[in-house]
């Protein structure tokens, strides 16, 4: 283990990174149900290669620009597999429940992290 964090059932948090192809923001917010991780909502600011086009299934889509929202549909995950870029490609980030954030790349450059909780 690398990074541990608390976190508890109903609280969020979210990553941010670079799209590699569009070069656009995107923000994944998960909530922690349980052992499990939901993806509550993903935005992005193009709907291009490899990025969302429509609301997921059960869930509903919002155009608040510049961000296009993909909310809800269920998706869970017992580990979610992040691949960490650098402050040139990826910058990813991760947002704590408590707001403070944890800029991977400069962590953990070129890693392949697993997020989970225990």
């Amino acid at each position: 283990m690398v990074l541990s964090f608390p976190v508890y059932s109903g609280e969020f948090f979210a990553t941010e990174y670079i799209h590699s192809v569009q070069l656009c923001p995107v923000v994944d917010l998960y909530c922690v149900t349980g052992k499990s991780l939901r993806l509550w909502e993903e935005r992005t600011q193009s709907t291009n290669a490899g990025l969302p086009t429509e609301a997921p299934p059960n869930g509903r889509f919002l155009h608040q620009a510049p961000w296009y929202r993909y909310i809800g549909g269920g998706r869970t995950f017992r580990s979610i597999r992040l691949r960490v870029g650098d402050k040139e490609t990826g910058r990813n980030v991760l947002i704590l429940p408590s707001r403070r954030r944890v800029e991977l790349y400069g962590l953990f450059a070129g890693e392949l992290l697993t997020l989970r909780v225990r």
